[in-house]
């Protein structure tokens, strides 16, 4: 156990992301392996990139072969240091980046 559930400062509630396991994998161009081990917070990264380049009224094609960034800070996650070193011998896929 982590902590104590009756602890005051623990969480009465938590909320859900729906369906973090659905992702287009073959969209993206991200091999079916390493989209199963990656972190579902980076596949949802590449989603709402998207939806943001879209929502600003570009298309990536559009936007192919120019100077453009989308920069993002972030670190290991609790699920990626905890399978880091089991998916890495089992598939080969690591982290993607």
């Amino acid at each position: 156990m982590r902590w104590s559930y009756n602890h005051p400062e623990a969480a009465q509630y938590a909320g859900n992301v729906p369906e973090v396991d659905r992702f287009d994998a073959q969209f993206f161009k991200v091999h079916y392996r390493l989209a199963n081990n990656m972190d579902f917070m980076a596949r949802k990264i590449l989603e709402l990139t998207y939806e943001a380049i879209y929502d600003a009224g570009f298309s990536p094609e559009h936007l192919s072969g120019k100077k453009v960034g989308v920069y993002i800070g972030s670190c290991f996650s609790e699920t990626e240091k905890s399978s880091f070193y089991v998916t890495t011998s089992r598939t080969g896929f690591a982290i993607a980046g």
